[in-house]
């Protein structure tokens, strides 16, 4: 069989890769794709780079092509800028799918969309088909005015049946949410032994962890009644509490690629058991008691997924709390929605560390009634 090509134009934050890469690897499993990713931001270079799930899945259904190598002479940059893009005609030329996230709809890369539209596939940038958005323009003071700009390209892919970005365009796929796919749950089980004793030798797994999903720490969360301090002083009482079970509970605290990480060593250096990791929350969902954070995160998601208890421990601000009726800004993914009541938090997490720990079994999602990967495939 042949080699086929796809050629992924992701944004610069990491979701969009992480939206993708369940596809990719299925594509590669089933249908002898290699899949390029394009990245033009030195910022996503360094976080895929500091990914280890992330960085060897990407070796895996192919490779990453930092487009501009991260040269700051500007005649350089244009040359390996052209010379990249070149590639990129040629390969489309001879059939490669081109995968985005919008990057195509914009010039100047919208002459791909353009030339190659029966190549061009838009997904959603999110796996999941979150309802926060909803909320958005009530703690950004209602300057929330997101650019749209018009689809090129044939085919769009939604997860979860969001088409309201697939408008004019030929061929609409809904797919399953991508990380719930059979395909990449069952890539990382067959990895997580080896990743866990590379970056956590020393942790006890029979008895699982707690998993804190980081925001900035230090930075402006507009969602929180005090969007200067509430994180900081959320994170302290939730580790206050976690510290009560881990001498049997170890806890585990992935930091966002804008946590102040300096920050939080400080907090945590003479802390029992707590270790700072850079996990993927997949493997960490396969592991975990729980999932706790102080604003809703879309990880929830991948936890939930996996039938792991998820909870919201905020303080939202009250127009938000309003909006929301009291509950969490996307409550089909939260189990407990806990807003600054630091008594039921302690009951919420006495109950989870009293029972027996028992690992998911959750295996992941077959099915797929889109088509879109034989689609894809016979084009």
């Amino acid at each position: 069989m042949s080699i086929k090509h796809n050629v992924v134009f992701v944004k610069n934050k990491l979701v969009t890769i992480d939206t993708i890469l369940p596809v990719l690897i299925e594509l590669k499993d089933d249908y002898n794709f290699s899949s390029e990713i394009i990245v033009f931001d030195e910022e996503a270079h360094n976080a895929i780079n500091e990914n280890i799930v992330i960085k060897d899945a990407i070796e895996y259904v192919g490779k990453e092509v930092f487009i501009t190598k991260g040269i700051k002479n500007k005649i350089y940059r244009r040359i390996y800028l052209i010379k990249g893009l070149s590639l990129i005609i040629i390969k489309a030329i001879f059939g490669a799918n081109l995968f985005h996230f919008g990057a195509l709809d914009q010039y100047p890369l919208k002459f791909f969309g353009i030339f190659f539209r029966k190549n061009v596939c838009v997904f959603s940038v999110s796996a999941y088909n979150f309802k926060q958005s909803k909320y958005v323009k009530i703690y950004r003071d209602n300057k929330y005015n997101p650019r749209y700009f018009s689809k090129v390209g044939d085919n769009c892919v939604s997860f979860g049946g969001r088409y309201d970005f697939c408008n004019g365009v030929k061929f609409k796929f809904d797919l399953t949410s991508s990380r719930t796919r059979k395909t990449w749950i069952d890539y990382i089980k067959e990895r997580s032994g080896s990743y866990l004793k590379e970056s956590h030798t020393n942790i006890k797994l029979e008895n699982g962890f707690f998993t804190i999903m980081m925001s900035s720490l230090d930075g402006f969360s507009p969602r929180l009644k005090d969007p200067i301090n509430d994180q900081l002083r959320l994170f302290i009482e939730t580790i206050n509490v976690l510290v009560m079970y881990s001498d049997a509970i170890p806890i585990l605290i992935k930091p966002h690629s804008y946590t102040n990480v300096n920050l939080l060593k400080k907090i945590i250096h003479n802390k029992n058991n707590v270790y700072i990791t850079y996990l993927h929350p997949t493997l960490l969902a396969m592991h975990s008691r729980a999932f706790i954070v102080s604003s809703f995160s879309n990880t929830l998601a991948d936890a939930h997924a996996f039938g792991i208890d998820t909870i919201e421990y905020t303080n939202y601000s009250d127009d938000l709390l309003s909006a929301t009726c009291g509950e969490s800004v996307d409550k089909q993914c939260v189990t407990y929605f806990i807003n600054n009541d630091y008594d039921k938090f302690k009951e919420v997490i006495s109950g989870i560390a009293s029972c027996d720990y028992v690992p998911s079994t959750y295996s992941g999602v077959i099915d797929d009634n889109s088509k879109f990967l034989d689609h894809i495939a016979r084009k």
